[in-house]
């Protein structure tokens, strides 16, 4: 299976895997340092949960209006 993209290059259905499984991986490794970030700051350092949901959120809401 051959997709075109748009400058006319065809990519197989192995590349896109391949990309998936990239991206995949990668995302998941954001979520464990996210993670283990959370409860190192919860746990250890002793900060609310509120204030860290409230950094996460803010957090995020940089890196969206930064990406656009």
């Amino acid at each position: 299976m051959k997709i075109k993209a748009k400058d006319g290059s065809k990519v197989s259905a192995a590349e896109q895997f391949g990309y998936f499984c990239g991206d995949f991986g990668g995302s998941m490794v954001n979520l464990y340092i996210s993670v283990f970030y959370l409860v190192f700051c919860t746990y250890v350092l002793g900060m609310s949960t509120k204030f860290m949901a409230g950094y996460f959120l803010w957090l995020e809401s940089g890196t969206r209006s930064t990406i656009r």
